[in-house]
């Protein structure tokens, strides 16, 4: 028996006139019990609806080809990303920064996005 059918059974019970085992099921250990905390147990266990985020990898900051500097590869990639040349300090900032942190130095979320692809395209050795 579990709590679900000890609750029909206070159903059944209750319509037929039989209060005494409505209240001998309403008073047993059960019900007084308080109710498990899902999140305490759930906190360990690995949800099957989320899959776990993987390591992120070092991103590798390639070195600057022929002439690169931040302000030249923000002026040749466009869309308005050299209004943000000031946003970043070095070569290597602009390889590293991840797309939060662009958002937190005020760089709109278009602008991000081509920056963030434009960068990855350089890795893998296409020049803007």
């Amino acid at each position: 028996w579990g709590p679900f059918s000890m609750l029909a059974a206070v159903r059944r019970a209750v319509p037929l006139g039989m209060p005494q085992i409505a209240r001998c099921v309403a008073t047993s250990a059960w019900a007084r019990a308080p109710a498990p905390d899902v999140d305490a147990i759930m906190k360990g266990t690995p949800s099957p609806f989320k899959p776990r985020r993987k390591r992120e990898r070092a991103k590798t900051v390639p070195e600057p080809r022929h002439g690169m500097t931040v302000e030249v590869f923000l002026k040749r990639i466009g869309k308005g990303c050299d209004a943000y040349i000031d946003k970043f300090a070095s070569w290597d900032e602009l390889f590293t920064l991840r797309g939060i942190d662009m958002k937190s130095k005020d760089i709109p979320i278009a602008q991000r996005r081509w920056i963030l692809r434009r960068t990855e395209m350089y890795r893998q050795n296409h020049d803007p």
